[in-house]
């Protein structure tokens, strides 16, 4: 897309191409869902609905991203990693699907379907962190994992309070079952911790395809808990329960992402977002806090060493942002300060110049008047700032020092030239002025104008009250070929 990095068409017509495309799973899905519910959770039929939707939600986001990874352009392996990790679990579901039918949704496990269910999230998390690579807000390595360890503490704390921990006390099957049963909070921990350190990092412009992707993968990893707590409690046929609702929505809104629009922007976060942003490492730690209570802490050495370090991690963040923000307001300060010894330098150069200086707009509207500038033309400062810069100009001059002025502020080149001003007293004066563009951030956002009295290096006139007026003539400029 142009302008747009997940194609290659413009982005409404791109939009109006594949949304109708991606309609159509989306209602299926709906449909599916509904009409099994309707059976009733749990029943054979809600089941099978149920494993059909959540495949054809998992094979529609499979769809869009291999869509985008084929017509990239910014070729970033980021996009392949995230279509293998999607195929590995769109595998799993296939295999999980074809147990429920072929063995009346008796499923047996662990099975090759468990395989694709857990290890997805290890091209997927890859693929996340290229895609981010060199796109994101740069934010120094240690505070990277700070956040990261606050992140994957806490979600450990609350995934071992909730899942893990009963797991692990069980005993009632083989080392390789149980096993399998670890691996999935383990990887759904380890999903939803690098969803959140990312989502910090993601450039303005580009956060909302990456909300899309992160908010789909952190429901699908939360779906997988739930899930996972649900067996523990001896509960079964959850996929044709209501919780198939959150592997639906987490594909379909993964799937989405590729879709939506990127905007190139320069912008900087606004104060409530950027706080957000440096509270949402503590989003686990507040719900963390809330898991505690379901299991005591002192009688689990796994989860009281957990909350220590969950404790360390987000004391050692306070301590490390307390000293950037001091080391950043020094800087400021430093700065600051600096600029303003270099103003006050300018400044007096500009106020104890004997030539007129003056600053005008591009449109000529005269900004700055030095007490050269009074002395020489005799009008203040007061009476000068505010008007258009050709009030004390002669008429039969105007439009040469206005085409000056305007070839100065649009090409930025310096011009040197002779012409002649108005004192407030009615004396016409010969003066040499010398044009220069006044450059900002965002490009030329002014004219100075500096002006000598040149009276003495012209003859006398005639008439001793009025000098004759010349016509106006410019010199060769300092930096351009031919005058303006």
């Amino acid at each position: 897309m142009a302008g747009v990095k997940y194609g290659v068409l413009p982005v409404r017509s791109s939009l109006r191409q594949v949304m109708p495309f991606f309609a159509v799973p989306v209602v299926a899905c709906l449909v599916l869902l509904a009409f099994g519910l309707a059976t009733g959770a749990g029943t054979a039929t809600a089941q099978l609905a149920g494993d059909l939707a959540i495949l054809l939600a998992a094979l529609t986001a499979l769809t869009t991203h291999t869509r985008a990874a084929w017509n990239r352009r910014d070729n970033n392996p980021g996009r392949w990693f995230i279509v293998a990790g999607l195929a590995t679990w769109s595998a799993g579901q296939t295999v999980w699907t074809i147990n429920g039918i072929t063995l009346d949704h008796q499923y047996p496990f662990p099975s090759f379907a468990d395989v694709g269910f857990v290890w997805y999230a290890l091209p997927t998390s890859i693929g996340l962190v290229l895609l981010l690579k060199g796109q994101g807000r740069r934010i120094p390595l240690l505070r990277t994992v700070l956040d990261a360890g606050v992140v994957a503490s806490s979600t450990f704390f609350i995934a071992w309070s909730s899942v893990l921990g009963p797991l692990a006390e069980a005993t009632d099957q083989d080392a390789f079952a149980h096993a399998t049963q670890m691996a999935y909070p383990i990887a759904d921990v380890f999903m939803v911790s690098v969803v959140i350190v990312l989502t910090m990092r993601a450039a303005r412009g580009r956060r909302l395809p990456w909300l899309s992707l992160g908010i789909g993968f952190w429901i699908l990893a939360i779906t997988d808990l739930a899930y996972m707590s649900l067996t523990l409690q001896g509960i079964t046929g959850v996929t044709g329960s209501p919780l198939a609702l959150g592997w639906v929505l987490a594909f379909l809104l993964v799937g989405l992402s590729p879709l939506l629009p990127e905007a190139g922007t320069t912008q900087k976060d606004g104060r409530a977002y950027a706080a957000a942003l440096e509270l949402l490492p503590y989003l686990p730690v507040f719900s963390a806090v809330f898991f505690s209570r379901t299991r005591p802490i002192g009688e689990d050495r796994v989860l009281l060493v957990t909350g220590l370090v969950v404790i360390v991690f987000v004391i050692v963040r306070q301590v490390l942002i307390v000293v950037e923000n001091v080391t950043l307001t020094r800087d400021l300060e430093t700065k600051v300060a600096e600029r303003t010894a270099e103003l006050e330098g300018l400044g007096a150069i500009v106020n104890s110049s004997g030539d007129a200086i003056i600053g005008e707009t591009p449109d000529g509207v005269i900004t700055s008047w030095n007490p050269g500038a009074e002395r020489i033309f005799g009008y203040p400062a007061a009476e000068a700032i505010g008007r258009k810069g050709d009030f004390f100009v002669p008429q039969d001059l105007l439009a040469g020092e206005r085409l000056a002025l305007e070839s100065t502020a649009q090409s930025g080149e310096v011009q040197n030239y002779e012409s002649q001003r108005c004192r407030d007293d009615g004396e016409v004066i010969p003066v040499s002025v010398t044009l220069s563009p006044v450059r900002g951030e965002s490009g030329i956002r002014g004219v100075a104008t500096i002006s000598r009295d040149i009276t003495e290096r012209k003859p006398p006139s005639r008439n001793s009250s009025r000098p004759a007026k010349q016509h106006w003539r410019p010199a060769a400029s300092s930096q351009s070929s031919s005058p303006p």
